[in-house]
């Protein structure tokens, strides 16, 4: 009895020790399992948290362009409706409803390599500016030839809110009669763009004041244009095409606003030029506005 007890407690020492074992073995599958787990649903975490700050990111970067507006390359045909405006509609406007014109001055000429000189000073987030692009691009398109022109809109916060607009930072022109330089002092958003130079800022603030104010046009040292030319709330609520549409069309408020503009800006450079070219300068449209100008 006693060996046959003595064995039979030998297997069940041994069952309970394989029993050990296999529980053993079963909780270290289970956390196994559970680390894959942890690492897998981790990993899912971690995409997800980059997903949701790449979201966030995108979210900011719209929210920092108010209207999800930002400057943008000026599409070629809208430059050239601006440049193109039919010579029987100019002609028929004149000089248009400008209510200020360029006031004469006496200085020291202004001048680039021989060429008479065209400076603006401009913000990208003024309205004024925004409304005296378009005539200041037009007038300057019959004398030479623009590239790398932007569009963008007016500050969303300032009177005439998001007004439709070029930008001249980044852009160039070429001519063979005149010289033009820009500078856009500040963003739609009011952050420093293009510092104008000492020579620049001290012309600017010469006719406007300091620390100076927007938009400033300084023609050859013959005329300046200090304040605005038109009421910029002529274009309000419009896209770039639809003002660029409207310049042929010479019932247009628009078109009597900035063409009008542009003949009279035409009229004083080609009081720089001395007439030239003349197939721009004799032009009837041309004739008519330059009787707003004085000097």
């Amino acid at each position: 009895m006693t060996r046959q007890t003595n064995t039979a407690r030998r297997r069940a020492h041994d069952d309970s020790a394989r029993n050990r074992a296999a529980t053993l073995r079963a909780a270290q599958a289970r956390r196994e399992r559970r680390r894959r787990l942890l690492i897998v649903g981790g990993s899912s975490l971690a995409v997800l948290a980059i997903v949701a700050v790449i979201v966030i990111a995108g979210v900011s970067s719209s929210s920092s362009k108010p209207g999800g507006s930002a400057r943008t390359p000026a599409a070629a045909s809208l430059v050239s409706a601006v440049a193109g405006v039919p010579s029987t509609t100019l002609d028929g406007i004149g000089k248009g409803t400008i209510s200020a014109a360029p006031k004469a001055v006496k200085a020291t000429p202004l001048t680039t390599a021989g060429k008479p000189q065209i400076l603006f000073v401009g913000a990208e987030f003024c309205p004024y500016c925004a409304a005296e692009r378009w005539a200041i691009v037009q007038a300057l398109s019959r004398f030479g030839t623009f590239s790398g022109l932007s569009t963008t809109r007016s500050s969303d916060t300032d009177v005439y809110p998001g007004t439709a607009t070029f930008s001249f930072h980044g852009a160039s022109y070429t001519s063979a009669t005149v010289a033009f330089t820009a500078d856009e002092v500040e963003t739609r958003t009011g952050t420093p763009l293009d510092p104008p130079s000492a020579a620049d800022t001290a012309l600017w603030q010469t006719y406007t004041g300091k620390p100076g104010s927007f938009p400033f046009l300084d023609i050859a040292g013959r005329y300046v244009v200090t304040t605005p030319s038109f009421d910029p709330g002529v274009l309000k609520g419009l896209t770039a095409a639809q003002i660029a549409t409207q310049l042929a069309d010479p019932s247009s408020k628009v078109a009597q606003a900035v063409d009008g503009t542009a003949n009279v800006l035409t009229a004083a450079i080609c009081k720089a030029t001395n007439g030239a070219p003349a197939t721009v300068c004799s032009a009837a449209g041309v004739t008519a506005a330059g009787s707003a100008l004085g000097g």
